[in-house]
């Protein structure tokens, strides 16, 4: 066993030691959690039935159990709590405080006695005296008395008597005292108050007062001084209810091991439900795990498929962190939402009779995670990632098949709409095929069930097309989201980028009409090939828009923008050259300072290449001087992806071609294949997916394209009467004035007028001349008279 797990444990090293570890995490967490969620509610918490419901199978006690009697127990609880009685609180330190006052005042009166007026004393007294309610004729007779001693003692005496069975304010209640509780406040113990001895209101302690005292001030003192010391405590009443209710312990009933606790077709009733709650409370944790275990299992399983699948047929995206982010980010967050809309449709089909739980589930948007997938990724991967969700969430509702064909189909009919979307409207169209595609297979379903026709149908229909439309709200909010997060570039953001009003491109027309007007062509020429290759054509033409806005720094260094002053005449060939390849640079500060997606920014830095300005080299080299060839090359990198090869051929092609005086079919056909071969022989596009059979596709299509573009004009008679003047024929043309690529400020490599290297005549089939060479007039002659040209 330990050799598996160390062989298993080398395994998972070798397969995602290049990954990051924030990858990893999330693949682990959304195992666990698909497992968590998976987990059929009936076999984590057993046979789970409400009140009123139909029992689908006979269910036995596997146990003796002791079941709660609820109804008796409440039945317990209210009695004790109607038993429990009124709390009142005595508070003893009412009746001390009095005592003490009076025998501080009549000491304080007795020294005074013998003070001179207005001394200390006298003013201590009256300051004591202001603390009593005192009558004139009260102080009068206490005054008489000298305030003696034995006064003192009466007065303590009759308030003694006023607090002995205690003094409370009578309220709206009667007969308080049948029933009820007195605690001190001091000590916190509770007594029961004695109905024959309740406390007294103070009218009742004025008559007893007057029994027991004879002088009437003695009593005309205490009552307009007492207070009560009893009080109802109403808090502490509900608090002392609920304690005794508590207390009360449940009644128990036995149900013994074999007996039968409810049989298939019976309704549940109170007591059913609490024999089948409390066989489940009591069964082992043990058997839950197992349950886990199995679901664990199962979610590994479905979440290796596209871990393999990326590793095996996507390797881009298994080496892209953002990628794979994206995928269980999408994948846990859609596995999340459909077990919270379980439970949030479980609560409502209680409150919402007629609407059952089997068809509001169905509301759940399920179609969202497929959707990004899609726009995001692929759509061979949103394809993988529905089959995995559609399983999953078929566990997850209770190993229903007809959910989990639902999620299926309408995950897959989701994701192929919104593949390519162009507009916000192709996601409304999106939804609504979803939604349309869910519609047939719920008709399958209900008529299988036999409820096509019932009110419930409707129902479901209606939570069908709620979750198109929720899916496509979701989509539209999330997809913003995911764009600046994981750094990704949807077509909808490629469609704002591709917006003539946009502010680069504004200024581009501006600054450099000439870069501008080569950008836009370059653009259609690009996202003509990408259509033949299986490239995202919007991706490509945006990209081409955009790959040169750097030369809006320095535009009259560049041949495109000039207007007959050659600005590099005056420079050396290295500067020239370090004006040439800084718009790349300038280009990226741009695209960082206007925020443009991470996909363009890779275009404009990678159109060139590593390639060689050989101009200005050779320029260099006449000097005489031994000249470095990487002050001239571009700083790269070649191009990684093949939107980015596509954008550096189309620029060379678009660019040469321009300069072509008469430009036939065969001459644009051939200077497109000899560009092509000459950036693949020097190994530019060694760093991307392109095939040879794409390069050949991408040649015919740049020829059409070309040849659609600058087509040769009709000579009007008008045009006749000019005077021609005869053009002088070079004795030979400098290999570098063949194309604008090889004019100081073009920014693009010349093209040598050597033959092509036989390494690449093996998928070209001939010899590629340049136009304006006697072979290439020649093979103009072939074209004039019916020969069919090469094509690769």
């Amino acid at each position: 066993m330990s050799n598996l797990i160390g062989r298993w444990h080398q395994y998972f090293l070798a397969h995602t030691i290049n990954q990051p570890l924030g990858v990893k995490v999330i693949a682990m967490v959304t195992v666990v959690l698909v497992a968590f969620f998976a987990i059929p509610e009936e076999r984590f918490t057993g046979d789970i039935y409400e009140v009123g419901d139909i029992a689908s199978r006979n269910i036995k006690s596997d146990r003796e159990l002791l079941v709660i009697d609820e109804a008796a127990t409440i039945q317990k609880r209210r009695e004790a709590h109607e038993h429990a009685g009124l709390l009142f609180d005595h508070d003893r330190s009412v009746e001390r405080s009095f005592v003490i006052a009076i025998e501080e005042t009549f000491q304080a009166a007795r020294r005074a006695a013998s003070a001179p007026e207005g001394s200390g004393e006298v003013k201590e007294l009256e300051a004591m005296l202001g603390r009593f309610h005192l009558q004139p004729e009260v102080l009068a007779h206490f005054q008489e008395r000298q305030f003696s001693e034995a006064l003192e003692q009466r007065i303590k005496q009759c308030v003694g008597t006023a607090y002995g069975q205690g003094v409370y304010l009578p309220g709206s209640r009667s007969h308080v005292f049948d029933n009820a509780f007195v605690r001190d406040i001091s000590t916190g113990g509770v007594q029961r108050i004695v109905p024959e001895r309740p406390p007294r209101t103070p009218s009742e302690v004025a008559a007893v007062i007057d029994q027991h005292c004879q002088e009437s001030a003695v009593v005309m003192f205490t009552m307009a001084n007492l207070s009560p010391d009893i009080t109802f405590n109403e808090r502490a009443t509900i608090t002392r209810r609920e304690e005794l209710s508590q207390q009360v312990k449940p009644v128990y009933i036995v149900v013994r091991q074999g007996e039968m606790i409810v049989r298939e077709g019976e309704i549940v009733d109170a007591m059913t439900r609490q024999k089948l709650n409390t066989l489940l409370r009591v069964k082992s944790p043990l058997e839950h795990w197992f349950s886990f275990m199995a679901t664990l299992i199962m979610a590994s399983i479905l979440i290796l498929i596209p871990w393999k699948y990326f590793e095996k047929a996507r390797k881009k995206i298994f080496n892209s962190s953002d990628r794979l982010y994206i995928f269980f980010t999408i994948l846990l967050g859609s596995i999340a939402l459909v077990k919270l809309f379980s439970i949030i449709a479980a609560g409502l089909s209680f409150n919402l009779p007629y609407v059952s739980y089997d068809y509001l589930i169905y509301a759940v948007p399920i179609a969202a995670g497929a959707m990004l997938v899609a726009i995001l990724l692929d759509l061979h991967i949103a394809m993988i990632y529905t089959t995995v969700f559609s399983i999953i969430c078929g566990v997850m509702v209770g190993h229903d098949i007809s959910f989990a064909l639902y999620t299926f189909v309408s995950g897959l009919v989701a994701a192929y709409s919104s593949f390519s979307f162009r507009n916000r409207m192709d996601l409304t169209f999106a939804a609504l095929w979803s939604s349309a595609a869910g519609a047939l297979v719920m008709v399958s379903i209900l008529l299988f069930n036999g409820d096509l026709f019932s009110w419930g149908a409707l129902w479901a229909f209606a939570f069908v097309f709620i979750s198109g439309q929720i899916s496509m709200l979701l989509v539209m909010g999330l997809l913003p989201i995911f764009e600046s997060g994981f750094h990704v570039t949807s077509d909808l953001r490629l469609l704002e980028l591709s917006n003539m009003g946009h502010p680069l491109l504004k200024q581009l027309i501006l600054r450099a009409p000439g870069t501008y007007h080569h950008s836009i062509i370059v653009g259609s020429l690009v996202e003509a090939a990408a259509e033949e290759i299986g490239v995202n054509p919007l991706l490509a033409r945006v990209g081409a828009y955009y790959h040169d806005i750097g030369k809006m720094k320095k535009p009259e260094y560049f041949i495109e923008n000039q207007r007959g002053i050659n600005r590099h005449d005056t420079l050396s060939p290295a500067m020239s050259s370090l004006v040439i390849t800084n718009h790349v640079k300038h280009g990226m500060e741009l695209a960082e300072e206007y925020s443009l997606p991470k996909s363009i920014r890779e275009i404009i830095q990678q159109h060139h290449g590593r390639t060689l300005i050989q101009y200005f080299y050779k320029k260099a080299l006449e000097g005489g001087e031994k000249v470095d060839d990487e002050k001239f090359r571009y700083a790269g990198p070649k191009p990684q992806t093949r939107a980015a090869a596509l954008v550096m051929l189309g620029d060379s092609c678009e660019a040469a071609t321009r300069a072509l005086s008469e430009p036939s079919h065969t001459r644009i056909q051939n200077l497109v294949q000899k560009i092509i071969n000459n950036i693949f022989v020097d190994g530019q596009l060694d760093e991307c997916e392109l095939t040879l059979k794409d390069i050949g596709m991408i040649a015919a299509s740049f020829t059409k394209t070309l040849t659609g573009i600058y087509h040769q004009r009709i000579e009007y008679p008008e045009d006749k009467k000019e005077v021609q003047v005869p053009k002088e024929k070079p004795e030979k043309a400098p290999d570098a004035e063949l194309d604008t690529r090889s004019r100081p400020g073009s920014g693009n490599p010349p093209i040598p007028t050597k033959k092509v290297p036989a390494s690449i005549r093996h998928f070209t089939h001939q010899d590629v001349d340049i136009p304006g060479t006697p072979e290439a007039d020649a093979k103009d002659k072939g074209e004039k008279n019916g020969s069919n040209p090469q094509y690769f």
